[in-house]
């Protein structure tokens, strides 16, 4: 598993999230590092108005926060650093919410 990125990433700004593209990656990792930013994408939408999104919203967090398995399978496929990737979507979740939401999306059952 890759523990740094390579050279020849970029990292942008989208919508406050860090993304990286990578002409480097295949087609499969691309699909890949889609899933992993649409569950941070999805983890944003814990104050959503919508009780579906929000509820998508927990998952997404739980996932990405608890997970073990498949979200280091997932990252593998990516070829992304699965601490890394946990870390900065830690702390961008923490940026963006409370605590107390933050707990209730973790605590709360699925």
């Amino acid at each position: 598993m890759r523990t740094s990125f390579s050279r020849n990433t970029t990292v942008e700004r989208d919508e406050g999230l860090t993304s990286i593209q990578d002409d480097a990656r295949t087609d499969e990792q691309k699909l890949w590092w889609k899933v992993l930013y649409q569950s941070v994408v999805d983890g944003g939408k814990l104050d959503h108005q919508n009780s579906t999104k929000r509820n998508n919203a927990k998952s997404a967090v739980c996932w990405l926060l608890n997970d073990h398995e498949d979200f280091f399978h997932v990252c593998a496929l990516a070829d992304v650093d699965a601490d890394i990737f946990r870390r900065a979507s830690i702390a961008w979740l923490n940026e963006r919410f409370s605590v107390e939401l933050l707990d209730g999306a973790i605590a709360s059952p699925r």
